[in-house]
């Protein structure tokens, strides 16, 4: 008479399968983590530059001043991953901090990129020197002129990720704006 088998597995393949699983999940997850930090900061260095644009194409479309402001600006003290642009509406009057979005003088309002890009944020802004720059400012030909302050040029935007790895934009005094 032939022997009735039951189809499935023992719990012996079970475990072995789980645990096969189980170290082939331990060996991928530090490597997705460091992926998606490397998409991030990226992803946030694009976006930081193609603000640092905006202003200058605002600067020469609207022939005005137009200021990139960092978050870590002394003169506003908001969180490193925060920027918006204005007006300097003349002798480096810039709207107060809390001036909310006019789409004159206050083009975006504090944008934080850490809640595009986690992780992430402005980590300095500094010229050639060393010296912190809280602020970017472009006239009504593109130029990088920072009238507020004296800085040497190129100034350097560095982004960084929740790793410590970090991305830098350059803006040069004739105005080029470019990802290093």
């Amino acid at each position: 008479m032939p022997r009735n088998r039951q189809a499935g597995f023992t719990l012996l393949e079970l475990a072995v399968t789980v645990a096969v699983a189980a170290i082939l999940l331990a060996v991928a997850v530090p490597g997705v983590r460091a992926t998606l930090a490397v998409y991030n900061r990226n992803g946030a260095a694009r976006e930081v530059m193609a603000q640092i644009r905006n202003a200058q194409s605002a600067a020469v479309t609207r022939d005005g001043v137009f200021v990139f402001q960092w978050g870590g600006d002394t003169a506003v003290n908001y969180p490193q991953s925060q920027y918006r642009l204005v007006r300097d509406t003349g002798a480096c009057a810039l709207p107060a901090a809390t001036a909310s979005k006019d789409d004159t003088n206050v083009l975006t309002y504090w944008t934080d990129i850490a809640a595009m890009y986690p992780g992430t944020k402005i980590q300095s802004v500094v010229d050639n020197s060393g010296t912190a720059v809280g602020k970017l400012m472009f006239n009504s030909r593109g130029a990088s002129v920072n009238n507020c302050l004296t800085a040497s040029f190129p100034i350097t935007v560095t982004v960084s990720d929740s790793l410590g790895k970090t991305r830098q934009i350059q803006i040069r005094s004739a105005g080029s704006v470019r990802l290093l």
